[in-house]
């Protein structure tokens, strides 16, 4: 019994107002221990990851400390932007723990910070600590972590900057083990004892053809636009020293070297590229050629390697491997937050920190219910992703048919029915027992 007047913006407005980040935190804590006991939750692997959003909020809005400039990673470096940080089970990416915090920190100070949270949360819900694997990427090793990580009760499976092991790197990939007959065909791995910041982990040396052959593609792409742009810059220079171009601003060194250092910001593309500026008759020269040795070097040590590491010994290599592989759950989950349909992010029509807090806790909820509707489905063998599952779903239809008055009946007579049906609509109407709805 609501009156229209009642459902303004200005009345959702005001009940998002009554919501504290206390409160937030104790909602989301009462639902994850009923989610993992009533779901029977597997939470043997839980992943850990943050990332930003960016928002349209005013430049001098002066009311928000968690919307600010950084390094968006969606490369919208114009607009301030929002972290979020996300701790997910690997069954299904269901949200055990999130975080909302200023868009300009780093990951892996948000890590440290969350750590003490991610043990209590983990607590009371896990039935043993020791039995879990907390799962994180190279943004967020740091000494600092690991030292945090070391007090806790988890195992852990992370990963490496590369380049800070070159001998690593330099094992060529015919002296890897082949992970192939271990159900990881492409993969390739070496198993080491390392002093990461100076405590004893196992660490996989890891070789993958796929990614290799990725990152060797969009690597190509990359210099093939450098070398384009850096032989019609030096066609250019050439034309102003020829006298082929009259009137307007000559060019300038200056200018020349923050163009290409602009150029070559991209990663490794300083390596692949020699080149030299100088000066003649008052203006600048360029030369440049590729680094074809540079290129070969980061073929064979490089490219397709990632770099694991674990303090779950008696693990095989191949059970890290598909351990960290489950990392893929939570980057799913941003990548659906960040999408501008279900559980989105964006668009957010907030400026101050506690109705953006409340935003994104809405959206976290979203995106409880819907891997929870995904886990329940896939159990029943009807394995979706959740953008095919929610177009089946919303193009079934109830249809209403009003009938004549018929006879004796003076009334118009209603029936409702559901519109036809393909093969899968049919099978997920089945599973979810929507009919009962009809029956209500």
């Amino acid at each position: 019994p609501l009156k229209p007047s009642q459902l303004s913006s200005q009345r959702f407005w005001d009940n998002m107002h009554r919501v504290s980040s206390d409160a937030i935190q104790a909602i989301e804590r009462d639902l994850v221990a009923t989610l993992v006991r009533d779901f029977q939750v597997d939470l043997r692997q839980v992943l850990f990851d943050a990332t930003n959003f960016f928002t349209f909020i005013d430049t001098f809005n002066d009311k928000s400390t968690l919307a600010q400039r950084g390094h968006s990673k969606e490369g919208r470096a114009s607009l301030r932007i929002g972290g979020l940080a996300l701790l997910v089970s690997a069954d299904s990416h269901l949200p055990l723990l999130h975080s909302t915090y200023p868009g300009k920190r780093p990951d892996a100070p948000t890590f440290q910070d969350l750590c003490g949270q991610l043990t209590a949360r983990c607590r009371a819900v896990a039935d043993s600590l020791e039995s879990v694997t907390l799962v994180f990427n190279k943004g967020n090793t740091s000494k600092a972590n690991l030292a945090a990580v070391e007090a806790s009760p988890f195992h852990v499976i992370g990963s490496l900057a590369p380049t800070h092991y070159p001998d690593l790197l330099a094992t060529p990939p015919s002296e890897l083990r082949d992970l192939g007959p271990d159900g990881l065909p492409g993969v390739r791995a070496r198993r080491v004892t390392r002093a990461i910041y100076g405590v004893e982990r196992t660490v996989v040396v890891t070789y993958n053809e796929n990614l290799f052959a990725a990152q060797a593609r969009t690597l190509e792409r990359l210099s093939a636009k450098r070398e384009r742009r850096l032989s019609e810059l030096a066609g250019q220079l050439g034309r102003w020293r020829d006298g082929q171009v009259q009137g307007g601003r000559p060019p300038s060194v200056q200018g020349v070297t923050k163009k290409i250092n602009g150029w070559l910001r991209a990663r490794h593309m300083r390596d692949l590229f020699s080149v030299e500026i100088g000066e003649r008759d008052g203006l600048p020269t360029l030369a440049h050629a590729f680094n074809e040795p540079a290129w070969q070097q980061l073929r064979t040590t490089l490219l397709g390697k990632t770099l694991l590491f674990t303090d779950n010994h008696d693990w095989s290599d191949a059970d890290i491997v598909r351990g960290y592989r489950a990392q893929h759950h939570v980057e799913g989950a941003f990548r659906q937050m960040k999408r501008p349909q279900r559980s989105a992010l964006r668009p957010q029509y907030h400026w101050t920190d506690q109705k953006i807090e409340v935003h994104v806790f809405c959206c976290v909820l979203a995106l409880l219910l819907t891997s929870l509707l995904q886990r329940d489905l896939r159990r029943r063998g009807l394995d979706r992703s959740l953008d095919a599952l929610f177009e089946q779903l919303g193009t079934i239809r109830e249809v209403g048919l009003l009938h004549p008055p018929h006879g004796s009946r003076r009334k118009p007579r209603l029936e409702r029915v559901v519109s036809s049906m393909s093969e899968d609509q049919r099978a997920l109407y089945e599973a979810l027992d929507l009919q009962r709805y009809m029956d209500s």
